[in-house]
Order: structure tokens, then C-alpha cells, then sequence
């Protein structure tokens, strides 16, 4: 009888060793989505939709929602204090917040506490305050993996943000992407951290060439609108919901994911027909920018060699910075970059500029890994370029 234990336990025993390998690289990864809640402007109430949205998913151990959040104060309307719980007295300045779970169940409530708060004399358009931000919340909240989501007006080349210092300045200076690229790039310095996971704009107009470019080498995935975004923005409940329950997920699968909850999110009229949002993956920026080289020179010396083409494939190609159905076939300063260069492949141009044109289109369409569109921008590659 001792025996037949000895061999039953042996094989208990042998059976835990085996299964313990499996047990010991189970492993949820933690992670640390940093905002830049730059709202001191026209859009602070519409900033609150956020808050409350990120509350719903609230962090935990190992998933942290992390948010620097600058209001104008003047624009708090009254009942935010009695519906939301935002007293306009305590969100005076720079806070930080740690976005906690909703703990009493009223979805417009929102109770997160603020951890720390700074002057109003940190303006958001300040390079140094952004770096200092990104360094505070990396080192407070260390994990395996991070995001970045930049939240503010965006102006494609021209920059991001807009700190009216709580409406004392008409306008703010904003950020260019240049300032941010350098900003991010020193702020990651020491921190052991080469790149984000991901850096999305929650913003108008940042999907474009021009803008990509300062932040391939920063980040896995690129979110951002080459469209104006209608007023939605991201779905911050769906999207961080997804994150916080697949920790593990490879970057471009929650790419796509976070494309498609953008898409549902937005059902009003402008949306439905003209909305465009995409997820670029940054390992293929190079191949996309060697592409765009070869293209740029030969449209230039087909343009030299007389190009009667090009101003007409211009003009019919897709527009952005459309803000009413209105002006849908008005002339702006961003088109879709992929869009005019599969029109100029279809034209009667040189075969060298042919070719360059559906290499460009190719580059482009392995570069974005998902897209999602209206019914009138069905036919778009979601990349802009500034083209007056």
C-alpha cells in the first residue's frame, strides 16, 4: 500500500512538473495608455465625453489610463458639478489624474481623482511640458508596454493644439510635429523605452504624409483622421475596454480593432459620408517614403515637360478639410495623397511616372492597416498631403 502512494504521488509530482512551465509563462503585460488632454480651448466640453467614457473602463494592476487634462475653466457649464461631479474650482490649472473605475455606478459621474495639480502657467503647447508629462507618467506608472494619445485641434503640416490659457489668449500658439517628434524623442531618453506602441491623434486632419514622418521611428502604429473628425472622436470606452482584457494582443490586430470601434462611433450625417480614420503601421513608412521620392520626381519632370495632366487630376481628386456636405466639391489644401496618384496612373502620362504611381499606390496601401470611411470615401488610400 505505501508503495502504490509512492507511485501515485510520483506521478502527481511529475505531472506538476510538467504543467509548471506552462504556468510560469502565462503572463498578462501590463500597460500604461498616457493623454494629453489638451482641451483648454473651444472643445472642453467636449472632453468631459471622454472622461466619462474612460471611467467606464477605469484602470487596474496592470492597466493604467493616465491623463494630463488642461480645461478653460470659463467654459465649465454649471451643471457640470451637480450631473458630473467637476467642480470647475478644482480642475483650475494642469491636473494629473490616475482614471479610476466608475465606483458608483452612474455613468455621468465621474470620480477620479486628481493626483496632482499644476499652475496654469504650464501651457500645453510647451514642449517641456509635454516631455515632463510623458517622463512623470512613465516613471509612475512603469509597464511592459505603452500608448500615447495626443487629444487637442489638429492642423495636418501646421501643427497641434492651442492653449488659450483659460480663454486669456485668442488663439495659442500650438505644437508643430516636429517640436513633438523632438519632445518625445527626448522624453523616452533613459527611460529604457526605444518607441510607443502606439501614438494616436485624437484630432482633426493628422493623417498625412508630412505628418507621418516625424513619427515612424516613434511608435509601432500611428492612429489619425486625414478628414476633419466630425465630433466624436475616439471611442476611449470600447477601444481601452479592448486593451485592458487582451494585454497580450500584437499591436496590429488591436490596430484594426480600435479602427472599427472609431467607425462605429461615428453614425452623424458628416460621418456617414464623410469620415475618414486610419491606423498606419510604421514598419512600413520606409518602403511608403521611398515610394513617395520616386513619385515626387517624376510628376516634377513631367510637370517640366509641359504636365497638362496634373492640375485637372488635382482638382478631381479626393479633397479634406470638408466641413460641410456643402463645400463637398470645393477645392481645399489636402487631398488624398493615394487617390491622385492612382488617377495620375489611369491618365495619359510617361510610363516612368505610370510606374512610380502604382508603386505609390501600393506603398500606400501596405501601409495602412485598416481604414474607415464614409460612403462617399469609399475609394480613398486615408493618407493627405498639403497640396495648395
Amino acid at each position: 500500500m505505501k508503495k502504490r502512494l509512492t507511485v501515485c504521488l510520483s506521478k502527481i509530482v511529475f505531472g506538476a512538473i510538467i504543467l509548471l512551465p506552462f504556468t510560469a509563462i502565462s503572463h498578462v503585460e501590463s500597460w500604461t495608455v498616457l493623454i494629453y488632454g489638451h482641451a483648454d480651448h473651444n472643445l472642453t466640453s467636449a472632453i468631459l465625453d471622454d472622461l466619462l467614457e474612460m471611467e467606464q473602463v477605469g484602470s487596474s494592476e496592470d492597466f493604467n489610463i493616465v491623463i494630463q487634462l488642461d480645461l478653460n475653466t470659463k467654459k465649465i457649464l454649471r451643471h457640470w458639478k451637480q450631473r458630473n461631479n467637476i467642480d470647475s474650482k478644482k480642475y483650475k490649472g494642469v491636473n494629473r489624474l490616475l482614471i479610476g473605475e466608475d465606483t458608483d455606478g452612474m455613468k455621468f459621474s465621474f470620480n477620479s481623482k486628481i493626483l496632482e495639480s499644476l499652475s496654469e502657467d504650464n501651457n500645453m503647447d510647451d514642449p517641456a511640458v509635454l516631455k515632463d508629462f510623458i517622463k512623470w507618467g512613465m516613471a509612475k506608472y512603469p509597464a511592459d508596454r505603452y500608448g500615447l494619445v495626443l487629444w487637442n485641434h489638429g492642423g495636418q503640416f501646421v501643427g497641434y493644439g492651442g492653449d488659450t490659457q483659460d480663454a486669456s489668449l485668442k488663439h495659442g500658439q500650438g505644437l508643430t510635429t516636429q517640436q513633438i517628434r523632438s519632445t518625445l524623442t527626448e522624453a523616452l531618453t533613459g527611460t529604457g523605452v526605444n518607441k510607443f506602441e502606439f501614438i494616436g491623434f485624437d484630432t482633426c486632419l493628422m493623417g498625412g504624409a508630412e505628418v507621418l514622418g516625424d513619427f515612424s521611428t516613434l511608435c509601432d502604429v500611428f492612429f489619425a483622421c486625414p478628414e476633419l473628425d466630425y465630433g466624436d472622436g475616439w471611442d476611449y470606452g470600447a477601444t481601452l475596454n479592448y486593451l485592458k482584457a487582451n494585454s497580450e494582443v500584437d499591436i496590429t490586430e488591436f490596430a484594426r480593432a480600435e479602427v472599427g470601434f472609431w467607425n462605429a462611433h461615428h453614425g452623424d450625417s458628416m460621418d456617414q459620408t464623410h469620415k475618414v480614420h486610419a491606423a498606419y503601421d510604421m514598419a512600413k513608412y520606409d518602403a511608403f517614403a521611398q515610394s513617395f521620392k520616386s513619385f515626387s520626381e517624376q510628376l516634377k519632370l513631367y510637370g517640366q515637360a509641359g504636365g497638362e495632366e496634373v492640375p485637372k487630376l488635382r482638382a478631381e481628386a479626393t479633397h479634406y478639410s470638408v466641413s460641410k456636405s456643402s463645400e463637398a466639391k470645393s477645392s481645399t489644401h489636402f487631398i488624398d495623397l493615394g487617390d491622385f496618384a492612382g488617377r495620375v496612373a489611369k491618365a495619359p502620362v510617361n510610363a516612368d511616372l505610370k510606374l512610380a504611381s502604382l508603386n505609390l499606390v501600393q506603398a500606400i496601401d501596405d501601409m495602412v492597416l485598416a481604414k474607415a470611411t464614409g460612403s462617399l470615401r469609399t475609394h480613398v488610400s486615408a493618407l493627405s498631403i498639403a497640396y495648395p
